[in-house]
């Protein structure tokens, strides 16, 4: 039995020789195992077997203030989905304040999460300091949304 690989196109033998010129000529780390693979005329960490690839990134990306933007936000989903739980388990509470609160804010927040993670690249092109801004906004209304919810007895 034969097996016919199928012909590699110019781009990807340019992008194998480029990538092997760049590992014989500089001391590049394997992301999985940190082996160094200067010198190396395969693709292949001979440390941990994972392949290698030349690929474009960007060596310092800020994802911190989309964390922090989403964190509240999928806090406050993860209440709402207990909040749902226990209703659907118990029965709504007699005494409802905190419950509609929890509830209207789960629902605001986990709309708001959705919308935010499928924007995330226009909101990663913003500024940093914009950023900034919008997780501090993100954390502060959640904050004090939640205490208003349990001050709501």
């Amino acid at each position: 039995m034969v097996i016919e690989f199928p012909e590699e196109s110019a781009a990807a033998g340019r992008n194998r020789e480029l990538l092997a010129e760049f590992v014989r000529l500089n001391d590049a780390p394997c992301a999985v195992c940190g082996y160094n693979l200067r010198n190396l005329t395969g693709e292949v960490c001979p440390e941990c077997g994972q392949r290698f690839a030349l690929k474009v990134g960007a060596p310092e990306a800020r994802f911190g203030a989309l964390v922090a933007c989403l964190a509240p936000m999928l806090m406050m989903s993860g209440l709402l989905a207990f909040i749902i739980g226990m209703t659907a388990r118990y029965g709504r509470p007699a005494s409802g304040a905190w419950y509609w609160t929890f509830l209207v804010q789960g629902i605001v927040n986990a709309i708001a999460a959705v919308w935010l993670y499928r924007r995330r690249r226009a909101f990663l092109s913003m500024a940093y300091e914009r950023q900034e801004v919008y997780a501090g906004i993100s954390v502060s209304v959640n904050s004090a949304a939640f205490v208003l919810g349990i001050l709501a007895r």
